[in-house]
């Protein structure tokens, strides 16, 4: 039997219709048809295999809502729980993300290698005798990385009294880093708690990002983890398809596998890996700011001389949005006891950084936050990789 969850006519029905349409024809079809399976309805005109000429004949968003209101006027758990885990695998998901690294008693990486029902069957005992659980898990194919949502509720006597926000990880096998909600309220740290005992006694999570994200892929990207559908293994990416072997020592150079690989579309995607990872890190997004620059100096040209398109600057995908001059960083690593003073001075520095990092002589991948434009125009103190600003700011 599923938990029913009884949705109001207004808001809550609006938000699962939406969440729903916004997946997609190809998507909400397959969800819809996972639902088919698993929770019945009567109704002689839907048929799983007629449902693609339904959407095409009324339209995704009617057919979302007629999931939400006619087929299942009130969701279960399950159903709640797989729309918003589909919603961040479609990347349609307004949830907000952050990274941490996972070390074990030594404070070396700790590898995420756990089996997923082996995680899911400790999550739920860790909670089973202070609150009811929901635990729903699924692997997103492209990026080689399971999808988790937690969900607590409290309970009398079996109904329901109080629902607790879900909280999500995205976990990739043998990597130490696990991306995670942002959340730091009692709830969401027991969740955190029970997730490192869960895979060690002796797990510590430590918090990478400072800032949450809304794209889980982006954050993925800033943090350097391949996916088994890009370049992130280079040349040896052949070996990472399935279905390659080794052909014979005795073959023709130009007959082996990684003579197709090393060709200019590979040379092409890595660099646009790099470029979109240093946009990330010095614009906040893959997308950039350049438009947004070129909005504001039009909008400064109107309101100052009355003319939008008056001549001005041509502005660069390099260009920051409010350029620092100067700025001044004094690193301290106590452990090896170096001191680095850091003095970066210019039209626009981190553009410029920018910029270097896209001609290859800056890492974007290691490359700290505060050299990326974090702190705006805030000189500082970093001791063991913590920012502290500086009383006097920089010059913008």
């Amino acid at each position: 039997m599923h938990n029913r969850v009884r949705r109001d006519a207004g808001g809550s029905n609006a938000i699962a219709r939406n969440k729903l349409a916004r997946l997609g024809a190809d998507s909400m079809v397959k969800l819809i048809k996972v639902w088919l399976e698993t929770h019945e309805i009567e109704d002689s005109q839907l048929l799983s295999e007629s449902l693609v000429a339904l959407v095409d004949k009324r339209g995704v968003r009617n057919i979302a809502a007629m999931a939400v209101s006619r087929w299942w006027p009130s969701f279960s758990r399950e159903q709640l729980a797989q729309l918003d885990i589909w919603s961040i695998l479609c990347n349609t998901s307004t949830n907000q993300w952050v990274s941490s690294r996972c070390l074990d008693r030594d404070g070396g990486h700790f590898l995420m290698n756990s089996d997923p029902d082996d995680f899911v069957k400790g999550m739920c005992e860790q909670f089973h005798r202070l609150y009811e659980i929901d635990v729903r898990l699924e692997r997103n194919d492209e990026s080689a990385m399971y999808i988790c949502r937690v969900q607590l509720f409290e309970a009398n006597d079996g109904v329901v009294i109080n629902t607790h926000k879900p909280f999500y990880f995205g976990i990739t096998t043998g990597h130490s880093i696990v991306f995670h909600s942002p959340q730091t309220d009692t709830h969401s740290l027991l969740i955190l708690q029970a997730f490192s005992r869960v895979h060690s006694k002796v797990l510590t999570l430590q918090r990478i990002t400072r800032k949450p994200t809304a794209s889980l892929f982006e954050l993925n990207l800033s943090m350097g983890l391949p996916s088994i559908n890009t370049t992130g293994f280079g040349i040896w990416s052949v070996y990472a398809q399935g279905g390659q072997l080794e052909p014979s020592p005795l073959t023709e150079p130009e007959d082996h596998p990684l003579q197709d690989v090393m060709t200019q579309p590979l040379l092409r995607g890595q660099m646009k890996r790099r470029n979109d990872i240093a946009m990330l890190k010095f614009k906040g997004s893959t997308s950039g700011v350049k438009r947004q620059k070129e909005y504001n100096m039009k909008r400064m040209n109107d309101r100052i001389y009355g003319n939008a398109d008056g001549n001005f600057e041509e502005v660069t995908k390099y260009d920051s949005l409010l350029p620092v001059r100067r700025v001044n960083f004094t690193y301290h690593d106590t452990e090896t006891k170096t001191k680095i003073r850091i003095n970066l001075s210019g039209k626009d520095v981190f553009g410029g950084l920018h910029e270097l990092s896209d001609n290859g002589f800056i890492d974007a991948e290691v490359v700290p936050d505060w050299l990326c434009g974090d702190h705006g125009d805030s000189s500082g103190v970093i001791i063991d990789n913590v920012f502290t600003p500086s009383p006097t700011g920089g010059l913008i």
